[in-house]
């Protein structure tokens, strides 16, 4: 999938391996177009994050502290936005078992017409 006009790539989680970091950052890096890519991070998270970045010998990562009081009034319309994904994920998971269930059933379909023939 290529999106065009990506310029900004936000990280609500920190990926678990450098090459799934890559693979987001890469979002905003397509038919050499530049972008920026931030991750959110906890104050434990940093240490392990920075490690990762390492490995790929990618050093020049800019750190932009907040302090906690200045997003706490964000937390509930955040959480609002977590629930409203979690049902949009869960409806299109939904969909896609239906529909993979109509196309298996169509797909065993054909085999056993072939096998007739």
């Amino acid at each position: 999938m290529d999106v065009e006009g990506v310029r900004n790539v936000i990280n609500y989680d920190m990926p678990a391996y450098i090459k799934t970091h890559i693979y987001r950052v890469g979002w905003n890096a397509r038919a050499d177009q530049t972008g920026r890519c931030f991750t959110l991070l906890c104050k434990v998270e940093l240490k392990r994050f920075n490690k990762m970045l390492q490995k790929a010998d990618k050093n020049s990562c800019t750190d932009h502290s907040l302090p906690s009081s200045s997003i706490e009034s964000l937390q509930p319309i955040y959480i609002s936005a977590l629930e409203k994904l979690k049902e949009t994920v869960e409806s299109e998971a939904s969909r896609k078992r239906k529909i993979g269930f109509k196309f298996s059933k169509f797909g065993k379909g054909k085999k056993a017409r072939r096998a007739k023939v």
